[in-house]
Order: C-alpha cells, then sequence, then structure tokens
C-alpha cells in the first residue's frame, strides 16, 4: 500500500449536484508524516477522457483539513460533501499539502493521489452502498471520533 491512498472511493456514478456518497476519504499513512508540520488536502476535478481539471464544476468542502483518527500518527482526510454540477466522466485528483508549524516557509505539495472514475448523470441514479471494507473504514473512524 503507497502511504497515500484513496481509503474510501466516491461511487461509480452519481447525479448531477447531489453530494457524493460514499464521501471520498484519503489516508496518508504514519511512515509519510513528519513532526513539525500541518498537513491539508485539497480536491480538484479532472476529466477521466483526458485529466484536464474542470475545477468549476466541483462544489462543496474542497479544502480539508488533516484528523488524527488514531495513535499511530497516520492522517485522514474527509470531504464530506463533494458534488459535481456537470454530466460526464470524472476523476477526482486528492493533492496533500504540509506547511511548517515554527517559521515560515510556505506549503509544499507533499503528495498526490488519484480515485477511481465516477460518471455523472442528469436523471435520479440507484443509491450506492459503500464497499464492505470501505464501509468497515468508515466505521472505525467514526468510532475514533473523526466525522465522516
Amino acid at each position: 500500500m503507497s502511504n497515500f491512498n484513496v481509503a474510501v472511493q466516491p461511487p461509480k456514478q452519481a447525479q448531477v449536484g447531489r453530494a457524493l456518497y460514499p464521501p471520498v476519504i484519503a489516508h496518508l499513512s504514519s511512515s509519510a508524516v513528519e513532526d513539525g508540520y500541518y498537513y491539508f488536502a485539497m480536491a480538484s476535478l479532472t476529466t477521466a477522457e483526458d485529466g484536464e481539471v474542470s475545477g468549476a464544476n466541483l462544489d462543496g468542502t474542497i479544502t480539508v483539513n488533516a484528523q488524527a483518527p488514531s495513535s499511530d500518527s497516520s492522517l485522514v482526510f474527509v470531504f464530506p460533501d463533494l458534488s459535481v454540477n456537470a454530466r460526464g466522466s470524472f476523476i477526482l485528483r486528492i493533492d496533500v499539502y504540509k506547511a511548517a508549524l515554527q517559521g515560515f516557509s510556505g506549503t509544499t505539495l507533499h503528495d498526490q493521489v488519484y480515485t477511481r472514475s465516477v460518471t455523472i448523470r442528469r436523471g435520479s441514479v440507484s443509491y450506492q452502498k459503500p464497499a464492505s471494507r470501505e464501509a468497515d473504514y468508515i466505521e472505525a473512524l467514526q468510532a475514533a471520533g473523526v466525522a465522516v
């Protein structure tokens, strides 16, 4: 497993303008977390065909702070209410940044990961439950006090 990965993928399809469920959750392993830094993540929308950024079509909380669900120093980034306002096939790119807690050195792109493709449709789509592994992960995060 990579140091930074998508722990909970978006649904395979969703309705235009509706929040993606399950929510996208990225995980940064403890081996990639450095002391003395603050971490946050940003979601970008890219087209599945050519990878072009389509940011104007992504709504919701696109920048989130890291949360530490356990004592092992791993971090999670929960995007609770992302929605896409255009039809088509898209991939979310999640960038994680770090900023020094002392002194000003700006922010640095720490890592980047892509979700699977999600097809956005105009009409209603079937409710999609998270995969059992993802459901277990969400439940464990909630038990650890992480708002999902």
